[in-house]
């Protein structure tokens, strides 16, 4: 199965934003095409994939939103990721915004739609660049009826 393949079968979309969004704050996404994922070389995950917090956002209704940082197998170096955890339910969404500008605009990599009530969801993961402070994510997240939330501030 292609990452193209994986990413769908996962319910991905990805868009695109120039402006972000700060302490609960939310901006609509600009849709774009399922590529930009693929395109800037994010990797599929397992949706239940851990790894060492980053930072945390609580999302409400005992759910909550983590940026991870964790090796991938099949790739070199470590990749940040997003995860959706807690007392999840079917529906609620789960992404990762990455920037090379410090946050000065970004690529937002989901979408992922968790698929039952009480199971966790990954975004896809994105090569961290320890080397350049530029080079920064947040994890973001939905719950059903709630608002879109990241973490703040970039890491």
């Amino acid at each position: 199965m292609s990452s193209i393949d994986r990413i769908l079968s996962r319910t991905a979309a990805a868009g695109i934003i120039t402006a972000g969004m700060l302490g609960g704050i939310a901006v609509a996404p600009a849709q774009a095409t399922i590529q930009d994922c693929t395109t800037y070389n994010f990797v599929s995950i397992p949706y239940n994939k851990s790894g060492t917090q980053k930072d945390t956002v609580d999302l409400g209704g005992e759910r909550k939103v983590q940026l991870l940082v964790s090796t991938v197998s099949g790739a070199s170096g470590d990749h940040g990721f997003a995860k959706i955890s807690g007392k999840t339910k079917r529906g609620d969404l789960v992404w990762m915004d990455w920037s090379t500008t410090g946050g000065n605009g970004h690529i937002q990599c989901g979408p992922f739609t968790v698929q039952g009530d009480g199971l966790p969801n990954t975004s896809a993961a994105k090569k961290v660049n320890y080397s350049d402070s530029r080079y920064v994510f947040r994890a973001c997240g939905r719950i059903v009826g709630g608002e879109t939330k990241c973490t703040s501030p970039w890491w």
